[in-house]
């Protein structure tokens, strides 16, 4: 279902946009191993502290890359025909005769499956119409409709013997949304099962999670009772927070996180929302969207559940009424300077090249005059989101580098076990030779991010009491993959939610002398601009 979902949707995306085939039609006669675009992760590696080679994540940036390729396949009328058949073809297979869906085949129709799939073909309705899927639909929604009937009777029973008035499920939920999207096609009253859950829709139940809160907003909406959805939009909104760069997101336990998803499922679900229960809060739509963008520059998006329900929130009200912004990099260049004081050094344009992924420039500075600059203005004519980074190389002492941030924060210290204790080592302090040697890195992380690197230094009079390298809990609720090298050790977060971790590795003093600790680098592979670094530190380790 999540492919003929986003094939049709890809199909419709590159119909409305012609801008997107031009593009992709450049880099595919670029040659599909020559564009940059098909080498997201293995690009700009000097701007990396570890090679793509050196990573676990070898499989990933292959996915990754072929899911680029693919771009330039959707402007193939007959291929992507043929896709969506296909997908159309094993969705019909796999719909059992009474019009539901099983986790497998050959089990009991399961609603969730089935509100899963119908939800997403009611969606197309309204994209691209398809008799085919309309069938389909049609017997899902039938199966829907006796499978609800019979929970809500078993709901009447339990209130009448109760007393308590009982609240709806999230796939009782998700079945009104579906019959709502296709309300307006049918002018016969709603069923009564409908006009039953539609009551208790209205009253929200204590602790709901945020993406339910969402879509009762927008289930309400369709159904037009505008006054209770902008009640419970109101009470949504409560929980979001809102940064200039970072846009609008729910920072809330109650908003569902997953490893795979993270907490796409309710920012797309608040979009919609409030599209259509409040469309005039164009404001609020928007900085959610932002959130959106920017969390995909930090991560893969490896579920085609969460990506498809992306996609659907940033096209969802009035989708193809609006193109996109010029992709050709002679249409949008990017005017740079640099400054001292008042003093221009040098000044200019770039514009992305033919192989490179949409939008992208680099520029480099390398002679002595322009170095000497303290500022870099760099502006943009055309609208849209933009953004990028500054790396600047160069070659110093550890014991001088400086720690630094953004996006991810990292510092180390050094602890020894004494009296039975883990005590702080300081700058100064010594160890004994025999001693057991903590390193202690306290990570934050501001935003959910894919592919983090930490690489640590490790100084030469300290053996790892664990010599092997391995996949292993590094810190409370975070795992990774830890490798063991000559003069270093390496973490590897496939995931690393926002928050404050502390990670710990424990080591033995086996020879005496001053050796220096070099520095602590954090990064993330897939958007190396986020980074930190810690200060160097010396030891000093006694016989």
């Amino acid at each position: 279902a999540t492919r003929y979902y986003a094939v049709v949707m890809a199909e419709a995306v590159a119909r409305h946009n012609p801008e997107i085939g031009a593009l992709a039609a450049r880099w595919s006669d670029a040659g599909a191993e020559s564009s940059s675009w098909t080498r997201l992760m293995q690009d700009n590696p000097d701007l990396k502290q570890v090679l793509l080679a050196e990573t676990p994540w070898m499989a990933e940036a292959s996915t990754e890359a072929e899911r680029a390729r693919s771009l330039a396949r959707i402007f193939d009328g007959a291929t992507m025909a043929a896709r969506r058949y296909t997908a159309l073809d094993r969705l019909r297979a796999l719909q059992r005769a009474d019009g539901s869906w099983a986790w497998f085949r050959g089990m009991n129709g399961n609603l969730n499956v089935t509100t899963r799939v119908a939800t997403l073909l009611a969606r197309l309705e309204a994209v691209s119409p398809d008799n085919e899927a309309r069938t389909l639909l049609d017997r899902a929604i039938t199966w829907l409709d006796r499978n609800v009937d019979k929970q809500v009777e078993r709901m009447k029973a339990e209130e009448e013997r109760t007393g308590n008035e009982p609240d709806i499920s999230s796939d009782l939920l998700q079945y009104l949304y579906i019959r709502g999207l296709r309300g307006s096609e049918s002018e016969a009253p709603a069923p009564a099962s409908v006009r039953y859950l539609l009551a208790k829709a209205r009253r929200t139940p204590p602790g709901e999670t945020l993406d339910n809160k969402a879509l009762r907003a927008s289930v309400l909406a369709l159904f037009a009772n505008y006054e209770q959805a902008r009640t419970a939009l109101r009470s949504l909104m409560e929980h979001s927070v809102a940064t200039p760069d970072m846009g609008r997101y729910f920072d809330s336990r109650r908003a569902p996180l997953t490893g795979e998803a993270y907490k796409i499922p309710t920012q797309t679900a608040a979009i919609e929302a409030l599209l259509r229960a409040d469309p005039t809060e164009r404001t609020a739509v928007d900085e959610l969207r932002l959130w959106l963008m920017q969390q995909k520059r930090t991560q893969m998006w490896a579920t085609s559940c969460a990506t498809t329900d992306a996609i659907y929130a940033l096209l969802v009200a009035s989708p193809f009424d609006s193109r996109v912004m010029p992709l050709d990099g002679d249409r949008c260049p990017l005017a740079w300077k640099l400054t001292k004081g008042r003093t221009t050094l040098a000044k200019g344009s770039t514009t992305p090249t033919s192989d490179a992924p949409a939008g992208y420039a680099r520029t480099d500075f390398a002679d002595n005059h322009t170095l000497g600059a303290t500022t870099l203005t760099v502006s943009k004519q055309e609208r849209g989101l933009a953004w990028g980074a500054v790396y600047a190389r160069y070659t110093l002492p550890a014991a001088d580098a400086a720690s630094y941030g953004n996006g991810l924060h990292v510092t180390r210290s050094f602890q020894v076990w004494r009296d039975g204790a883990w005590q702080p080592l300081k700058e100064g302090n010594s160890i004994r030779r025999g001693e057991r040697v903590r390193t202690v890195f306290d990570v934050t992380a501001d935003r959910n991010f894919d592919f983090v690197c930490l690489r640590s230094a490790r100084p030469a009079c300290l053996a790892p009491v664990r010599p092997l390298s391995g996949y292993t809990s590094l810190a409370s609720g975070l795992w990774g993959y830890r490798a063991m090298r000559d003069a270093s050790t390496e973490y590897f977060f496939e995931h690393l939610p926002k928050g404050r971790y502390t990670i710990t590795d424990e080591h033995l003093a086996d020879r005496s002398g001053s050796y220096s600790c070099g520095t602590a680098m954090l990064q993330s592979v897939y958007a190396p601009e986020f980074s930190a670094q810690t200060t160097g530190f010396r030891l000093t380790c006694e016989p």
